[in-house]
């Protein structure tokens, strides 16, 4: 039964899946075909009116128009981009493994993890949006690494003659810890993005999140499956030997302190390149564009129009709606409306209907009808027309359209000529008889109307029945007795910058709270981003904190050091709502946070400063990338914020390896460190392949999307930078003045032989091969 529970469940959520889905199509379907419908209409009036203008032009532009292109483009690079880091990362792995075989291994892996985040994807939300549809680079990046590094040590633990099922175990043991932590902390800072209140931002992190732990998995279900089959039978000496970094590890092992001090003076000169200092203030040199415009393709028609549009016509596509009740409500909402000084105009119905005619003009009109009533019925009699005179009129009027810039004048113009041709050719007498009958026929049209008008028992003022229905359904509906009249504000200045948005909103509430439309809600995501990205990133930094201290403490100090502060935190928060009625999330994770920092240095500082050791390659990153934003001119918009907890979240990954590696030595019994040569071309190769996925976005025609890849390269090249030159050279002086109190290692019972082989393993001792074979 539980079974069947579960599976009822389960079937009942793929349907409701598969039902959503099929509605998304059927409407992306619908707009394809109307969009397509409005290029044919397009083309027939281009075609009919070319021939009177060779300089006509018909495009199309507007909202929907912007966002159908900007989707359809986006999906068409995402291709291209996803393609492009899957070569480029098989082509560094390639040249980093020295072969193919375990490149292509990964690769694998990699698919199938994607697979699997595809089937998530379609369950969890099921469907893609103009940022979320990047996920697949995003992962061919990042999920590629930690394939990377369990066959980086993999392949170092075979040269050490370890047996390929020793090795596999050996690899979970040791890298294991590493990839896991990695994912989670990785897939923390994807997950913080759901907090910044911005469907498209919270769905790409919730997809990022969930494909980031399904890579791991693979990395651990599925690549020792495949490793064990492709690597069986083969001896040390016919696996590749990852590249050598004997001369690097020296380095930094011999010169510590000239390592740290040049890497902080280049630090500290970048970081000091995004900040200014005058008259006692600190200034950020790094701009914020809120114009989402900027982040649209600017190649694309649609984008190219709507800026020509407002700067030849002052039209923006942009305008806010407000409903009235009613029609006299209607009628003063507008009126204030005109007077604020950021509105271009209003469009609403009810202005196009006179109002209840008064007394006085009811008496007037009376008074018309009497004046009619006394025409006469007969025909009018008019002299014989003048020919050369009505002709010289019309001559006169043909050279006023032929002059005109009109298309329907030139087409006027060209029919009177004809007209002008036939009568220059006509008798006298007939033209004149022609004249004399249209004459005769508009007269006797105009009497008859006179006496239509002098016969009715009222003159009744236009009504909205006499409104044609395709004008009025798009500004009035009716619900019974409710009436809801729609009003279209339309801005004066072009409102895709902050400061003209803001004030043109400001301006609006000013008359009513009731007012939407694409502007406020720009404004109001505008707002709301910039709150969120705020919690973003102290959400992530609080959670991966906690996820380091909670690896690196001991196991009777990790319940001692977290769940006291939460304890305290949710004691605040409850009195918190108690007396206001509102919870203060940031506040109660801050105090959380500085707890937990407190308890850690209280019980053993020295896992509080690994933890902060772990930091330094995402913080030295985030100030490589703002530093290298001032100098070359980049700015941050309201897509590319969450780099900045993003680079957080990936760039902790190399910190996390290189703090194992070093606490694995300390605990094997050494007094000194020097990074391992698998950690080491580990660290390198999944960076750079981090790099490279990522900026294969810039191929993206998007802006927004080409900035992601753009400052994600460079904030994740920092880290590189930080995790591999000064964070070594730290942890060796650490190591030799201040190691870690950590117990030894503890290895599962054996041969002696295979344990004195793992020790001197663990400690970094070299081992030749002979005496290795000569202890087994």
């Amino acid at each position: 039964n539980s079974v069947w529970i579960h599976g009822s469940g389960f079937a009942t959520l793929a349907a409701a899946r598969k039902e959503r889905f099929a509605r998304l199509e059927e409407l992306r379907r619908r707009w394809d075909e109307q969009h397509r419908k409005l290029r044919e209409l397009m083309a027939e009036v281009e075609s009919e009116y070319l021939p009177l203008s060779r300089d006509l032009s018909i495009s199309l532009t507007g909202i929907p128009v912007l966002e159908h292109d900007e989707m359809r483009r986006s999906a068409a690079d995402m291709t291209n981009a996803g393609l492009i880091a899957l070569v480029a990362v098989s082509v560094v792995m390639f040249l980093g493994f020295r072969g193919l075989r375990h490149p292509m291994l990964a690769v694998l892996t990699l698919v199938v993890a994607l697979c699997w985040t595809c089937g998530a994807v379609t369950l969890l939300i099921g469907h893609v949006n103009i940022l979320s549809i990047s996920f697949g680079v995003i992962l061919v990046g990042l999920g590629i690494g930690y394939s990377i590094c369990f066959l980086c040590r993999y392949l170092s633990l075979r040269q050490e003659l370890y047996d390929l099922s020793d090795a596999l175990k050996r690899t979970a043991q040791t890298a294991g810890l590493s990839i896991t932590m990695s994912a989670v902390t990785t897939a923390l800072a994807f997950a913080a993005a759901v907090t910044a209140g911005f469907p498209g931002l919270a769905e790409l992190g919730i997809i990022s999140a969930v494909g980031v732990l399904l890579c791991a998995v693979a990395t651990f279900v599925f690549l020792p499956a495949l490793v064990a089959l492709s690597d069986a039978g083969l001896e040390a000496d016919q696996l590749p030997r990852p590249l050598p970094n004997a001369v690097y590890r020296r380095m930094i092992v011999a010169w510590p302190v000239i390592v740290i001090a040049v890497s902080g003076v280049g630090l500290a000169g970048i970081a000091s390149r995004a900040v200014s200092y005058s008259d006692g203030s600190v200034q950020w040199r790094v701009a914020y564009d809120a114009n989402l415009m900027n982040v649209h393709d600017r190649t694309q028609e649609s984008v190219q129009v709507q800026q020509r549009l407002f700067k030849t016509a002052r039209e923006s596509l942009l305008y806010a709606v407000a409903v009235a009740g009613s029609w006299e409500e209607t009628l003063r909402l507008r009126n204030e409306f005109q007077k604020l000084p950021s509105v271009g105009r209003v469009s609403e119905l009810a202005s196009r209907l006179p109002p209840e005619p008064t007394a006085a003009q009811k008496q007037l009109i009376a008074r018309l009808q009497e004046r009619v009533s006394a025409l006469p019925r007969q025909d009018p009699q008019f002299p014989p027309s003048n020919v050369q005179a009505v002709g010289s009129e019309v001559e006169r009027l043909y050279f006023l359209l032929k002059d005109s810039p009109s298309l329907t004048a030139a087409g006027a113009a060209r029919k009177l000529d004809g007209f002008l041709d036939g009568l220059s050719a006509m008798p006298a007498a007939r033209a004149t008889a022609m004249f004399d009958a249209f004459q005769l026929l508009t007269a006797r049209a105009i009497v008859q109307e006179f006496g239509k008008l002098a016969t009715a028992t009222t003159v009744s003022p236009v009504e909205l029945r006499d409104i044609p229905e395709s004008l009025r359904s798009r500004f009035l509906r009716a619900e019974g007795d409710q009436q809801y009249w729609l009003i279209r504000i339309y801005p004066k200045e072009e409102i895709w910058d902050a400061a003209p948005l803001e004030q043109f909103v400001r301006d609006l509430r000013t008359v009513t709270a009731d007012v939407s439309g694409v502007p406020v809600q720009n404004y109001e995501s505008a707002s709301l981003l910039h709150r969120g990205y705020g919690t973003v990133g102290l959400y992530s930094a609080a959670l991966i904190s906690l996820v380091l201290l909670f690896d690196f403490l001991r196991p009777g100090q990790k319940l001692m050091t977290i769940v006291p502060p939460i304890a305290v935190a949710g004691f605040i928060g409850h009195s918190m709502f108690r007396r206001t009625g509102t919870v203060d999330p940031g506040l109660l994770v801050a105090i959380s946070l500085g707890l937990v920092i407190f308890i850690a240095a209280v019980l053993d500082y020295r896992n509080l400063r690994d933890s902060l050791l772990a930091l330094l390659p995402p913080i030295g990153g985030m100030a490589v990338l703002l530093g290298v934003m001032a100098v070359c001119g980049l700015s941050l918009n309201p897509v590319n914020l969450i780099v900045l907890p993003l680079v957080l979240g990936i760039g902790v990954d190399n910190g996390i390896q290189l703090l194992h590696d070093y606490r694995r030595q300390i605990a094997a019994g050494r007094n000194s460190y020097a990074p391992s040569e698998d950690i080491v071309n580990g660290v390198l190769m999944t960076t750079v392949t981090s790099i490279v996925g990522f900026g294969s976005l810039m191929v993206a025609a998007h802006q927004g999307l080409f900035s992601i890849g753009l400052l994600l390269a460079i904030g994740i090249g920092g880290s590189l930078l930080v995790a591999l030159v000064p964070l070594p050279a730290l942890l060796t002086l650490v190591a030799r003045h201040q190691p870690a109190p950590m117990e030894p290692v503890r290895l599962r019972a054996g041969s002696a032989a295979t344990n004195e082989t793992a020790r001197a393993t663990s400690a970094g001792a070299p081992q030749s091969p002979a005496k290795v074979r000569k202890a087994a």
